[in-house]
């Protein structure tokens, strides 16, 4: 074993030099070279310390002289990645100069998020198992507890209005004048939330008591706003209030307000006053009886709707964008269907039952008239026993939205389910169609930027999804305090803006590999690369020294993608 030096002559004349430690050995023949290990990483001290040691040595002892081991090893690569995106956010920036006291902490939730997916408690526990990772985010560990995330996370709550007004400042270049709004919700354990009510859970927990997330992107659907609303907050009340927080926040001279058909949004915007002078337009869609409004007023008819073009009506500076999708249309054929036979199967075990009782009922009054001496056998339905059997199939009709196909006829004698085959025809008429509501004029955009524009809202849905379910895991939420339930989704905001940030450089390589090796990777499939890069402390002989493991192929590409690279990482190892 050996310190081996190579040069290497640059294109500009220079002379390089590349330092290892290296071995030679035999193999068929030929002597040939190991190289055991990189030192470039090394002072020139340490190399003569090692050379010396070396050369002292006698050829039989070195390896056990020079004893190569590794100590310690620690997942460096994402956190390092993680680190550089707050940076280039500006969410550092953000943090340090609005909350210098707890900034450190912030960070640490927002990484913490990502890598552990879990609770202030895990990323507590996380964070004192892995000191280096406090030292990089600037955490003293040393009189650290768990309160102390819940206090930076009311801080945050407290001067939320300040952070987004900076942040609107900082990104301003990112949007234009349109702006996507969305709402979700997300369930609790337990019931002690100041904030929790029961209302339209969107999470399908029935018992849960929830909060309502309403959130603001640019049309890439990248984070700007974001506010936790009471559980049982209705969608089309939050509206009025997030356009001016718009204009206040982003200042915003003109805005193109984009928002899906439960908002109301020209209904809102009717309501508000000084309207002209807020500058403000909207893109919405329809609702299927907004649509059957406008149809049955003549706004429009059945056959403009087509699947082979855009069809636009004005009226008087609101336009119509109507359209026809036929993979929508089958789907909705298909589950109507799917609901009309879940209804069947169910209201047949309810006849059935009836068929049941009914027997019963004569075979009870052939009993009673036989000389039973039970007084009391049930020979007939009641009123209350033919009520509970309408109640049963409204309720189940409901569930299945059978309601307007089907009539009950049910008396003491007769259990009748009267299909309305005109109302089911009738129905698939709206299969498929949709209609695009706005205000803005065909000179700033036309029909297909419009339902473009619309299609946005898309963004928003994925931004919903990463926060509540694939990368974050924002549910369910134990916070009982309003303050830090709403610090921890403003933290989850500026989490899921590092992700959108890395999904943006990433998803071009993603599909060049998928493409290129036949292969079906996903984004944590490249996020698992980055958490291979390790920091090993290596021991050789008496020598200690921090290093990172040689990125391999992909991960060269994931962290040139990022614009980042291994040599980066190393410096800031060293800071």
């Amino acid at each position: 074993m050996y310190i081996r030096r190579t040069h290497r002559k640059g294109s500009n004349g220079n002379i390089y030099t590349s330092t290892s430690l290296a071995r030679n050995y035999r193999e068929n023949g030929k002597v040939k070279v190991e190289t055991i290990h990189s030192l470039n990483g090394f002072s020139e001290t340490e190399i003569n310390n090692l050379d010396i040691s070396l050369k002292a040595t006698k050829r039989g002892d070195v390896d056990k002289f020079v004893n190569i081991s590794v100590q310690e090893s620690i997942d460096i690569g994402l956190i390092l990645v993680l680190i550089n995106i707050l940076e280039e956010l500006k969410i550092t920036k953000l943090f340090d100069n609005l909350m210098p006291k707890n900034s450190g902490l912030i960070k640490l939730m927002i990484v913490g998020k990502i890598i552990t997916k879990g609770s202030k408690l895990a990323i507590f526990n996380w964070v004192k198992r892995n000191p280096l990772y406090a030292n990089l985010l600037g955490v003293d560990l040393s009189n650290l507890s768990v309160d102390d995330l819940y206090d930076a996370l009311t801080e945050a709550t407290n001067i939320q209005g300040k952070l987004e007004r900076k942040w609107g400042v900082y990104h301003k270049t990112k949007f234009n004048e349109i702006f996507l709004y969305d709402i979700t919700s997300s369930y609790f354990e337990g019931d002690k939330n100041a904030l929790s009510e029961y209302g339209y859970n969107r999470d399908g927990k029935k018992g849960k008591k929830q909060i309502v997330i309403g959130l603001i992107t640019d049309d890439n659907g990248f984070p700007l706003k974001i506010e936790v609303f009471k559980g049982n907050t209705a969608d089309q009340v939050t509206v009025q209030d997030q356009i001016l927080q718009i204009k206040e926040k982003f200042d915003a001279k003109k805005i193109i307000f984009v928002g899906d058909r439960g908002m109301k949004i020209k209904y809102n915007l009717e309501q508000m006053n000084n309207l002209e002078h807020l500058q403000v337009d909207y893109i919405s869609g329809l609702s299927t009886d907004e649509i059957k409004g406008l149809l049955s007023t003549n706004k429009f008819s059945l056959d403009l709707f087509s699947e082979d073009k855009l069809t636009e009506v004005d009226d008087g500076g609101v336009r119509y964008i109507l359209s026809k999708n036929p993979i929508l249309e089958q789907q909705n054929r298909d589950t109507r269907n799917q609901l009309k036979e879940s209804f069947l199967h169910a209201s047949e075990e309810i006849r059935e039952g009836f068929v049941n009782r009914k027997k019963l009922n004569k075979e009870n009054r052939v009993k009673l008239s036989n000389g039973a001496k039970n007084k009391r056998l049930k020979i007939s339905f009641t009123k209350e026993d033919i009520c509970e059997y309408k109640k049963r199939l409204s309720k189940i009709a409901s569930k299945y939205k059978m309601v307007k196909f089907f009539d009950f006829n049910i008396t003491k004698t007769k259990f009748e389910i009267i299909f309305k085959d005109d109302k089911y025809e009738e129905s698939k008429n709206l299969d498929g169609i949709y209609v695009i509501i706005t205000s803005v004029d065909s000179v700033r955009m036309d029909k297909k930027e419009v339902r473009q524009t619309y299609k946005y809202l898309q963004n928003v849905e994925h931004a919903f999804r990463d926060m509540k379910t694939t990368q974050l895991e924002i549910r369910p939420i134990y916070h009982v305090k309003a303050s830090t339930t709403k610090g921890h989704v403003l933290v989850t905001m500026f989490s899921f803006a590092v992700i959108h940030e890395m999904e943006k450089h990433l998803h071009p390589l993603l599909q060049k590999l998928n493409k290129m090796k036949n292969e079906k990777l996903s984004f944590n499939d490249l996020i698992a690369e980055l958490e291979n890069i390790k920091l090993v402390k290596l021991k050789i002989g008496n020598i200690f020294k921090n290093d990172t493991t040689e990125p391999n192929e992909n991960q060269k590409n994931i962290l040139k993608s990022l614009n980042y690279s291994i040599d980066k990482m190393k410096n800031k190892i060293k800071m």
